[in-house]
């Protein structure tokens, strides 16, 4: 029996998450907002991460895993995006976690404004100290967004949810083969068009900094990328 179409589709790369995953898991499924899919997207995982996501998947049945092979972080979120079925897309990371009641925020604001881009704020945070970062724009003109991109507000993809269609609209999708700034790119391009833009001045996202995060090492390869990124911005 096919599945209505969810209201929100909530991706979920995942790479050698074993020790965090669980906790990701939990808290999307904990979300006082029922109506969504969760897509699990395996990008050739070599720990158990794959396993717990299958676990999952047998006991919700918002749950669906793809395995495939490793193509990279923008890679397994173009991969969820054509395979997600919601009116919204939003994204976690798999080291990361949400508070129950962000979805439903976020979707309450986008529906009444209604919004292309929604956005909140966020928490970056490590086991010992929590910052609370604010992401209010000064307008929600897609101009003044843009701007404020470079320099007050952040260009993370997991504090916006966004109309799914408008990733087709636009033929915007991650940029492959990039650790680093791609989310920025992306959320850049989208407010290079009028979309409608609404803010709700709540953080759910927490952010975690831990060893299991995907890391910049400076070195040549990190360089010659960072030139190339450069060059689209």
């Amino acid at each position: 029996m096919e599945r209505n179409s969810p209201a929100i589709s909530v991706i979920v790369p995942v790479y050698n998450v074993e020790k965090t995953i669980r906790k990701a898991v939990d808290s999307i499924l904990s979300q006082t907002f029922r109506d969504f899919e969760l897509l699990l997207i395996d990008d050739g995982t070599p720990d158990a991460s794959g396993a717990i996501c299958d676990e999952y998947a047998k006991r919700d049945n918002r749950i669906s895993v793809y395995h495939k092979p490793n193509g990279g972080l923008s890679d397994a979120r173009n991969y969820g995006l054509s395979r997600a079925q919601g009116k919204y897309t939003i994204f976690v990371d798999s080291d990361d976690w949400v508070d129950v009641d962000g979805l439903d925020k976020l979707y309450e604001k986008a529906e009444e404004e209604h919004a292309d881009m929604t956005i909140c704020d966020l928490y970056c945070e490590d086991e010992y100290v929590r910052h609370y970062m604010k992401q209010q724009p000064s307008q929600l003109n897609h101009d003044v967004v843009l701007k404020e991109l470079f320099r007050d507000i952040g260009g993370f993809t997991v504090n916006k949810l966004i109309k799914r269609e408008l990733y087709k609209d636009f033929d915007i999708s991650y940029p492959k083969g990039i650790y680093g700034c791609e989310d920025q790119y992306v959320m850049a391009r989208f407010l290079m068009h009028d979309i409608k833009i609404a803010y709700v001045p709540v953080a759910f996202y927490h952010y975690m900094y831990n060893s299991n995060s995907l890391t910049r090492h400076y070195d040549e390869n990190t360089y010659q990328m960072d030139i190339r990124i450069f060059k689209w911005f």
